[in-house]
């Protein structure tokens, strides 16, 4: 977690900071990601960033968990407004409100892809947090008599989060093919181990 100079900054300051860090993960692996480029990009020192931050895992942990947590607030956002919404709708709603927030300057589904593909410990327990979620709303489904009682609940989300995966990288820059990619993934998902009703 950044130190508790980072969020004694301006908050236009913080932000630079964040942003630079961003766009460093969205369009580099961890490995080849550089604090020289995010401090370069936010426009401070190397200094300043290692009074901020301990090293790159400490910016690197910090832009998972803020994203994780965007994730997670997107998401009960829409379970909150679609409580009756089956596991598959809100994934799909949720994606849909993700990536019409996220057409600004920032790439957060960049970020969140490599994230997906990251093998660190932080980044394997927010996989973990977020298929949870995700795993206990097919548990739910099923006792609504929505998905056939047999269906493996994780590999159903891992399928899911495979295929969202595979297709966000094929089409990064094409969000609208992703959506309707998805969604007709996702549906076929349904046919299948849904209980039609």
């Amino acid at each position: 977690m950044p130190k508790q100079t980072f969020f004694n900054l301006s908050e236009d300051k913080r932000v630079r900071v964040f942003e630079a860090a961003i766009r460093e993960f969205s369009a580099m692996p961890f490995a080849e990601a550089s604090v020289n480029r995010i401090v370069k990009e936010a426009g401070i020192s190397k200094g300043s960033f290692y009074q901020y931050f301990e090293d790159k895992n400490d910016v690197y942990h910090y832009m998972i968990e803020v994203i994780a947590d965007r994730k997670a607030a997107v998401f009960n956002q829409v379970r909150d407004e679609h409580p009756d919404a089956d596991v598959f709708e809100l994934i799909l709603r949720s994606t849909e409100v993700a990536m019409a927030a996220d057409k600004g300057e920032l790439d957060y589904a960049e970020a969140g892809m490599r994230i997906d593909l990251d093998d660190s410990e932080i980044a394997a327990a927010v996989r973990q947090e977020s298929s949870e979620r995700f795993v206990r709303l097919v548990e739910r489904d099923k006792e609504r008599g929505l998905i056939k009682p047999d269906v493996d609940s994780r590999l159903l989300i891992d399928l899911i989060s495979t295929f969202s995966i595979s297709e966000l990288y094929r089409n990064r820059n094409n969000r609208a093919r992703y959506v309707e990619n998805l969604r007709a993934a996702i549906n076929l998902i349904k046919e299948g181990v849904g209980t039609g009703r």
